[in-house]
């Protein structure tokens, strides 16, 4: 599903996933890459390098990874909580992107079965 730009601000792409492999979500490695392919995946240019940073587990959180890429069309982030088998991935853009390419890539890289997908207009106010 191609998205067309209705008011020209671009669209964000959440996808939740559950029941997800603990050894894939805390693979940092794993994580980057996946932040570096999928722009291109989507058509989307890289402006700085991925980001990973792991989190300690607290009082509140069960700790994982924190992913982040910067774009020229805007940005993507994942949060992963490998405990919990689950992850939560945003393509934010001012462009407009195939959502069934940035669904599919994660999903194979996860072997994602179960998810939720959203999707938002940018500046839709």
């Amino acid at each position: 599903m191609k998205v067309r730009k209705i008011h020209g601000n671009g669209n964000h792409l959440i996808i939740d996933g559950v029941d997800i492999s603990e050894s894939l979500l805390d693979d940092e490695k794993l994580i980057k890459k996946i932040l570096r392919e999928l722009p291109k995946v989507v058509d989307m240019h890289t402006l700085t390098n991925a980001k990973v940073i792991r989190a300690t587990p607290k009082e509140y959180d069960t700790g994982g990874l924190t992913g982040f890429i910067v774009l020229s069309e805007s940005n993507i982030s994942i949060h992963t909580y490998p405990q919990e088998g689950k992850f939560y991935l945003d393509l934010f853009s001012c462009m407009e992107f195939d959502v069934d390419k940035a669904i599919n890539y994660p999903k194979k890289k996860f072997d994602m079965k179960d998810f939720k997908q959203t999707l938002l207009k940018r500046g839709d106010y």
